[in-house]
């Protein structure tokens, strides 16, 4: 997430590139969201925010280099190392504990729903944090929701040129070769199949990808590959981008690649 851009104004117009990896995809479909806000953000190299009410607090973390937090209590911002993140065994639930001088703080974050009761928002996440600053006896105990910033970079419409290691052309396909519209602020997906149109929902942190709950019409395909394209999708699991390309893996292997095509 460390690629900076030079225009703000329009998603669109940004070309993709690798990012690091986060945990596995999981949550609901976010809600529509400040987009040039979660842009500039991500241009900062943030992986993951949150915040919470009475008090508020806010928490910014780049899972490479540092978290920010700040609330409107006698608790002092603290600007840390994020540590190595402790999972838990029997639960969706991961740790950070960072140290440093006089300050301590805690940041558990746990894969369910959250809501905001402020703004109604709908969160993937629900984030607590214990901070103990200035030689205090007694940790301050914070609640609230979270979730990772989506990768702009993706906001555009793919055409599909291999499938599986084999090259794709329209002479594949019943109508047109498969193409898709990702809309990661709205986590959305949709497109054709080659035949069919189909839409669902779209998950990404990091350069982890899911394709989520995918439906398509029911119109007579014959001899159409779009079952293969649908069940590929539904099994990708990562992406990686390089200048118009996105490629979508399964494990090791690349399984799609498509051209971006506006």
């Amino acid at each position: 997430m460390k690629t900076i851009f030079v225009v703000l104004g329009s998603v669109a117009a940004m070309s993709c590139a690798s990012v690091k990896p986060q945990p596995a995809a999981t949550g609901d479909v976010p809600n529509t969201r400040n987009v040039t806000l979660d842009i500039e953000r991500f241009q900062r190299g943030i992986d993951f925010v949150a915040s919470g009410n009475e008090p508020f607090w806010s928490l910014e973390m780049d899972m490479e280099g540092t978290m920010l937090f700040r609330s409107l209590t006698d608790v002092p911002q603290l600007n840390i190392s994020v540590p190595e993140p402790q999972r838990a065994q029997d639960a969706n639930v991961t740790r950070y504990r960072a140290v440093a001088e006089s300050s301590e703080i805690i940041v558990q974050v746990q894969e369910k729903g959250c809501h905001d009761n402020m703004s109604g928002e709908k969160f993937p996440f629900a984030v607590s944090i214990d901070v103990k600053a200035n030689e205090a006896k007694d940790y301050t105990h914070f609640n609230g929701c979270g979730r990772y910033l989506p990768d702009y970079r993706l906001h555009d419409i793919w055409v599909l040129k291999e499938l599986n290691g084999k090259a794709i052309t329209e002479k594949d396909y019943t109508r047109e070769q498969p193409r898709m519209e990702l809309n990661p602020s709205e986590g959305t997906v949709m497109g054709v199949t080659g035949c069919n149109e189909f839409s669902g929902q779209l998950i990404t942190h990091g350069n982890v990808i899911a394709f989520r709950q995918l439906v398509n019409t029911k119109m007579a395909c014959g001899q159409s590959r779009e079952k293969d394209f649908l069940q590929t999708l539904n099994a990708a699991d990562h992406f990686t981008c390089e200048e118009r390309y996105l490629w979508l893996f399964k494990g090791d292997v690349a399984v799609c690649k498509f051209l971006k095509v506006d």
